[in-house]
Order: C-alpha cells, then structure tokens, then sequence
C-alpha cells in the first residue's frame, strides 16, 4: 500500500510505502491522474517504482524532489527504463542524481554554455553499451524539453548509467556520481565559471579531466 505525498504530474507521484517504510516515486503513463496527496493507493499496474536516494544524507526525498522539475524526473527515469532493455540489472537508484544532472544540463544547453569534457572519447570507447544508451537519452531529452546536449554531455549521463549497472552499495552509487560532478566544477572552475571571455592552461583542464576519471575508476574497485 501507498500513501501519495507529492503529485509531480500525470506521470509521476512521490508516496511513501508503508511495508517498506520508504519513499518511492512511481512513474508511468497516467499514474499521478486524479491522486491527491494523502490519498491511499495500491500497486498500479505499469507503474515503475524507483526507491529515492538524496544526494545529501540528510536531505528528505521530498526536498530533494521539490528542487527538480518533474520533467526531469521523468526524462531520468525514460533513460534508465531504456537501459533496463539492454542490461538485465540495473539500479534505480540513480535516478535523483540524473535527474539533477539532466536538469543542469538542460540549463547549460538552453544558455548555450558547453563544458567540455576531455575523457569523453575513453568513456565511448570503455562503456560502449552505457554510451550507446545516454544517446538515446540525448533524444529523449530533445522530444521532452526541446534542447540539445552535447557529446560531452552524453559521456557525463553514460557514467551515471554506469553506476547502476553493478551492485555497489548506494553510498558507493552516490560517491561516482558526486565525483562526476566535482569533475564538473574542476572543468568550470578551470574556464574561470564560463563568464564573458577567458584564458585558462589546457594542461590544467586536462589533468582536471583525467583525475576525475581516475577518481571514478577507483571509486568502483
């Protein structure tokens, strides 16, 4: 049995589960229409359910879903039900934390700012599979919010996929994502925040680069 806390739209609803006692979002075609939050609901036909994961260890589900716009909660979880047709387990988990990726993304494509990401041809090549899947995700973001990302931008979301594909603990799920995002600020932090006109050292973004990607290598061992 369910017990909607937040509907996110036609698509999506925040409820918490009380044989598990957890959180979980449910997302499908037409689950959020007519619910109302406190409304007690059983299993939905359809329906996927993704158990909630924060990014912070003491942020609440419903905090952390109330600063993404549903639709990227949706797209997330779109692209993680189109990896579940190539990889047989994969962890759900992941879907908050590309859920706020995505959204950032979103956001740097609709102020055309690209970041680059200089370890994107050896994530095409190591994680083919995962790659192959987040270019589909490229187009589910393009048919859902009308932007287009970038191939870097695709590297970034593959590596997501890939820290759902083992069965790493959730803390160890979470740290790969958060050093993708550190990787992240290195890169930003190395263009002087992307403001007006810059000169930055190639070697410095290139060595940001690849610690980042030693980091999340080690992070899986």
């Amino acid at each position: 049995m369910y017990r909607v806390i937040k509907v996110l739209n036609n698509n999506g609803i925040l409820v918490y589960h009380s044989e598990t006692g957890k959180e979980m979002i449910l997302l499908g075609n037409g689950v959020g229409f007519g619910k109302r939050p406190t409304q007690q609901i059983d299993c939905l036909p359809g329906a996927r359910v993704y158990s909630l994961v924060t990014r912070k260890k003491d942020q609440s589900a419903l905090k952390a879903v109330n600063g993404i716009q549903p639709v990227f909660i949706e797209a997330a979880g779109r692209i993680i039900e189109e990896a579940e047709k190539v990889f047989q387990n994969m962890n759900r988990d992941i879907l908050l934390p590309m859920a706020d990726h995505i959204a950032l993304a979103a956001k740097r494509a609709e102020e055309n700012r690209q970041i680059p990401n200089p370890f994107t041809p050896d994530i095409r090549v190591l994680f083919s599979k995962e790659y192959t899947v987040a270019l589909r995700g490229r187009d589910i973001i393009r048919e859902m919010m009308g932007y287009e990302i970038s191939d870097d931008e695709v590297g970034f979301i593959t590596i997501h996929i890939h820290a759902g594909l083992s069965d790493e603990q959730v803390f160890q799920t979470l740290d790969t994502t958060r050093i993708i995002n550190e990787g992240i600020r290195m890169i930003e932090n190395a263009f002087g925040g992307f403001t007006g006109l810059y000169e930055t050292d190639e070697s410095s973004v290139l060595y940001g680069g690849a610690d980042a990607e030693r980091r999340i290598h080690e992070s899986r061992l």
